[in-house]
């Protein structure tokens, strides 16, 4: 493909967030927080005005205002995924945003959050998951966090929240579910504490805390969910039938939940609560049929039974102002050679990526993506790509499968 674009500069220097902004986010802060009733503290300290390196799970837009308020009236930066910068370049760039590609290694963004807390003494707000959780509960995390504590030698806070996806689900944002969401801060290590302890340790105290399980915080604390659309679309993550096996056949409407090849059916109630009403009961919420749907995915790769293979359309971001275009419709396949797309481009130009399995320990997938279908986002360092299949399939599978692929090919690689 011909580059004869502008596109995103990584490597320009990153702003402070701007005073005359600050008045913006908290205000649209405070109205989020209040028509959601978050409950935001701060546990073991008293204030964000040291310099931090600060992370958080991630599963809704409410995310950010839960952040903003417990931050007030202190100011931070943000690592935001490099298409949100689309049409909003000034925005983000002005707002102290770092631009990042999701799951690839960068060491320019690695550059950007040491100065910001080192030598202009900001604090840096990162969700190390890399993307929004698709069933609320953590996905895996990037294996050098503990180093990068160490590199930018200042204290790590963590900011645990809960509910925020249950109020806006990656599968079905819309409609809103009135909920009430909770943000905890806590100080999992002091500046005196990172210089001193290992990054392995600070690695697994990370990892420890980051554990979290927003239907089953719904259902042991009896929050009632109201909307009566609460699992509607819920088949983008449930795609795998627990009776008959078969993936692709599971839709969903309003609160129920069913498989069109074998008829059994579900009914989801007001605490995120399963109840199989064909059949004996399987899973008691969505994120135990989620992790047995993971283990079924693992079991695949780790047999070598597991292949994609398909058509995709293929869109790619060229800079904010051109945004995505869409260039060809080319062919994929996903297996343990990692990514592979081979085609000719409507420009008649030939097109060809690999992301090989190391390269990749997870994939970013959207579901109905700004109204243009499901997506898979694979990132270089120069360029993302958004692809669409053409053709239905178990869109989540291939975050499942990433991750196999990559544990597996890791593993190979330690014995060797």
């Amino acid at each position: 493909m011909k580059k004869d674009y502008k596109g995103i500069n990584i490597h320009q220097k990153i702003l402070k967030p701007r005073w005359y902004l600050m008045p913006i986010e908290w205000f649209a802060s405070l109205y989020f927080n209040i028509i959601n009733r978050a409950k935001l503290k701060k546990e073991n300290f008293k204030s964000f005005k040291e310099p931090s390196l600060i992370f958080s799970n991630h599963a809704s837009m409410q995310d950010f205002a839960s952040m903003v308020g417990l931050m007030f009236p202190r100011r931070t930066c943000w690592v935001i995924s490099i298409e949100e910068f689309n049409g909003r370049e000034w925005l983000f760039r002005h707002i102290g945003g770092i631009p990042k590609r999701k799951f690839t290694s960068d060491l320019i963004l690695i550059k950007h959050i040491a100065e910001m807390i080192r030598k202009r003494h900001m604090s840096v707000v990162i969700y190390p998951e890399t993307r929004f959780s698709l069933a609320g509960i953590n996905e895996q995390l990037s294996p050098a966090l503990g180093k990068l504590a160490k590199l930018c030698d200042c204290r790590v806070i963590m900011v645990k929240q809960y509910g925020n996806f249950i109020v806006s689900p990656q599968w079905a944002k819309h409609p809103y579910r009135e909920n009430h969401v909770e943000a905890h801060a806590i100080e999992l290590f002091s500046k005196e504490q990172i210089r001193t302890l290992p990054a392995e340790t600070i690695q697994k105290g990370i990892e420890d805390i980051f554990v979290y399980d927003d239907y089953k915080w719904q259902s042991d604390n009896h929050i009632r969910t109201k909307c009566k659309k609460r699992a509607e679309n819920i088949h983008k993550i449930l795609y795998k039938c627990p009776f008959c096996l078969k993936e692709d056949s599971m839709e969903s409407k309003g609160i129920h939940l069913w498989c069109n090849n074998c008829q059994n059916k579900w009914e989801m109630d007001e605490y995120a609560n399963l109840h199989c009403l064909t059949n004996k009961e399987t899973f008691k919420i969505p994120s135990d049929w989620y992790r047995w749907e993971r283990d079924m995915c693992y079991q695949e790769v780790n047999n070598g039974t597991y292949h994609f293979e398909d058509d995709v359309r293929i869109e790619n971001l060229i800079d904010t102002h051109k945004k995505f275009v869409e260039i060809g419709k080319i062919h994929m396949i996903h297996d343990e050679n990692g990514f592979t797309l081979k085609g000719k481009l409507y420009d008649g130009s030939d097109f060809e990526l690999n992301k090989p399995p190391l390269s990749m320990r997870s994939c970013h997938i959207e579901y109905d993506y700004k109204g243009r279908g499901d997506a898979i986002d694979l990132a270089t360092l120069e360029d993302t790509w958004w692809v669409y299949p053409v053709n239905p399939c178990a869109l989540t599978k291939f975050n499942f499968a990433t991750e196999a692929i990559y544990d597996k090919i890791s593993k190979v690689k330690e014995e060797s």
